[in-house]
């Protein structure tokens, strides 16, 4: 049955200063618990029913509870009608034929002595026993035996708009609030005062907008926004001339010549605004560019039930960049190509960080970077752009301003012209901050990717990984250099960790609260970093490790200088270096034995320290070419790959 409401929406109404164009956006993995307090304390009241032969005529009605306020009726509330403070009704919920009762429902009997036909303006009164709120609401109507309310329609009169508690009730337009941002199923829209709920509104709603509850007309309202698929909560901030979410030039509006600028600061070459965070992930990247697009477009509403608003974990057979096979010598010209496998997914955005190593840079013609598309789209579907950030790195966009998708599912995408000066003998190609994004706005974020071009690393000879420590010396009282090598002579590493645990009156010095330690030859700070920590043990734990899994230079040599002091007491116990663990990029772990040495007691005493080799057996890892780059998989095509060290042949 359709639903007889008579009573007026809006009991006293005001102008609310909301703009819609002010808003702050914020990440909200799971949806907020937003929920009016409708509680109070009024005493439940002491109604009578009425002598029934004290009047003339009387109307029937069934009143329904409204939906807001059903979870909380009981059979213990009271429905209630007035003329002036005379009470010409009382009812308590519907006992149904069964013996059950609703307790939503009250069939109520309003009794008369006015005139056949005549309007009398009445209160009907609700008290909610749980709430303890007596909610009233007044309304013209006739009282005789022609007027029957709730029987063919249900009766249902809006109680919260007559709330004790919030004597004073607004309703806002959610269109008007939103500023154009449509809400799908399941977005809820609230009003606060400070942090407590004073409305709510769930898509797509009945058409009446938001109901907003307050206790004066000066309290100050701000709305929020809950967008369930993009996972964030839109705030109005209600002053106005703030950062609109997509308005990265801040002009009040957005179109292209945001699309511009948010292009400009992904690229590094424009600052960074509130307003570029488009999709409200305290990121600004290329999944903005994607949402901004779409807003542009008019399809702000093109969402995914499934989208997570994570980036999706990468794993085998998954989107992933790869750099195809190649090389380069110094003196030489060569076409990098970066393919994309993407199986299970279509994708309209890649961004990614570009560092070459010393002697190799990118070609440039006319003053711009020698790049360009590869097969799978075109230049009129989309847009690639480079730009040199301050760290050196050259920061790739392929993108579309309509969100094109790349064509089929595997291939090349860019190809981009790399240099070798005479000065370059070989190094690692990086690929930084991958991010691939389909148009729905789905994230995909990469490990970074190395290939090693140049001069070809050695060919594998018999040996093992070894840790050792070098001579030294030390008396009481002074202080030495501890140094580590390693021996790897088979396998790259791009991680060393162990414990250095020392005897009484032997420390490692410290400099302004720090341990004095540094990275040796075969690396440098910006490719590892070397963190030491004191275990509740006493042991000091040394991690030598590198972001990139950038892997140390060289088969041999020094990679960590260690200083330690020797205090008065030192008696020249033996030093451990314990738990030894050595891991290569594919992840192929070593663990030499532990190694105990006691140092010389003056300078060029010889500290008797054997080779340690590599107790674990090497475990399968990844495929690589012969010039270092990874193989996607097992390798499918003829030629000769490297697997820990190994040469395979595929015929």
């Amino acid at each position: 049955m359709s639903n007889k409401k008579l009573f007026s929406t809006v009991l006293l109404s005001f102008v609310m200063a909301l703009q819609a164009v002010a808003y702050t956006v914020t990440p909200a993995d799971d949806a907020p618990l937003w929920q009016i307090d409708w509680s109070y304390n009024q005493a439940r009241p002491d109604w009578q029913e009425p002598q029934a032969s004290a009047f003339s005529d009387f109307a029937v009605m069934i009143v329904t509870v409204e939906e807001a306020l059903q979870p909380y009726a009981t059979a213990d509330d009271l429905m209630a009608i007035f003329v002036g403070d005379e009470l010409r009704g009382l009812a308590r919920p519907l006992v149904m034929g069964d013996g059950r009762t609703d307790a939503t429902r009250f069939l109520l009997k309003a009794y008369s002595n006015e005139g056949y036909g005549d309007q009398v303006v009445v209160a009907i009164k609700y008290y909610n026993a749980q709430l303890q709120q007596l909610f009233t609401l007044s309304e013209s109507m006739t009282l005789d035996e022609n007027s029957q309310l709730g029987i063919t329609d249900d009766f249902v009169p809006p109680f919260t708009l007559g709330s004790a508690k919030y004597p004073v009730a607004t309703t806002l337009d959610v269109a008007d609030i939103l500023a154009g941002v449509t809400p799908a199923e399941g977005d809820v829209v609230a009003a606060f005062v400070g942090d407590e709920c004073r409305g709510l509104w769930t898509a797509p709603g009945d058409g009446s907008g938001l109901s907003v509850y307050l206790t004066s007309e000066d309290e100050d309202v701000v709305v929020k926004y809950y967008d369930a698929t993009r996972h964030r909560i839109l705030t109005f901030d209600g002053e106005g001339g703030g950062e609109v979410s997509g308005d990265v030039n801040g002009d009040g509006q957005v179109n292209g010549t945001d699309v511009v600028a948010l292009t400009n600061i992904i690229l590094g070459k424009g600052e960074k605004t509130a307003a570029a965070d488009v999709n409200g992930d305290g990121l600004v990247n290329g999944t903005d560019y994607v949402a901004l697009v779409n807003i542009v477009l008019g399809k702000g509403d093109a969402r995914s039930a499934t989208r997570p608003r994570r980036a999706a974990t990468r794993a085998a057979g998954e989107t992933a960049l790869s750099i195809e096979p190649f090389d380069i010598q110094a003196g030489e010209t060569q076409e990098m190509v970066i393919a994309l496998t993407n199986p299970d997914d279509q994708i309209t955005l890649v961004q990614f960080d570009l560092r070459l190593p010393a002697g190799l840079s990118v070609k440039i013609t006319d003053g711009d970077y020698d790049f360009d598309i590869a097969g799978r789209t075109t230049w009129r579907k989309h847009s690639l752009d480079a730009n040199e950030l301050p760290d050196g790195a050259i920061r790739f966009l392929l993108a579309s301003s309509s969100n094109a998708v790349l064509s089929d599912a595997e291939g090349a995408i860019i190809k981009i012209t790399l240099v070798a000066d005479s000065r370059f003998t070989g190094g690692d190609i990086l690929l930084e901050n991958i991010l691939m994004v389909t148009p729905e706005e789905k994230e995909f974020k990469q490990e970074t990717l190395s290939c090693f071009v140049g001069t070809a690393a050695p060919e594998p000879t018999p040996g093992v990984v070894q840790l050792s420590v070098e001579d030294f010396a030390i008396a009481a009282g002074g202080e030495a250099e501890i140094v580590i090598d390693l021996t790897n002579p088979t396998d790259q590493i791009t991680l060393v960790q162990f414990d250095l645990r020392l005897p009484a009156g032997l420390s490692v010095k410290t400099t302004d609260g720090e341990y004095d330690f540094d990275i040796a030859g075969r690396t440098t700070w910006r490719k590892h970093s070397l963190d030491a920590n004191e275990l509740p043990d006493g042991a000091i734990r040394f991690l030598l490790a590198s972001s990139s899994n950038a892997v140390l230079s060289g088969t041999e040599g020094a990679i960590i200088r260690i200083t330690v002091e020797a205090g008065s007491d030192y008696n020249y116990e033996p030093v451990r270096v314990e738990n030894i663990l050595l891991v290569a990029p594919d992840e192929t772990e070593f663990k030499p034995d532990v190694i105990e040495f006691t140092p010389a007691s003056s300078g060029g005493g010889t500290v008797a320290v054997d080779a340690v080799t590599a107790s674990a057996a090497a475990t399968p890892g990844k495929f690589y070419g012969l010039n270092g780059c990874p193989i996607s998989g097992k390798p499918s095509r003829a030629g000769v790959y490297i697997n820990i060290g190994n040469k395979v042949v595929v015929k």
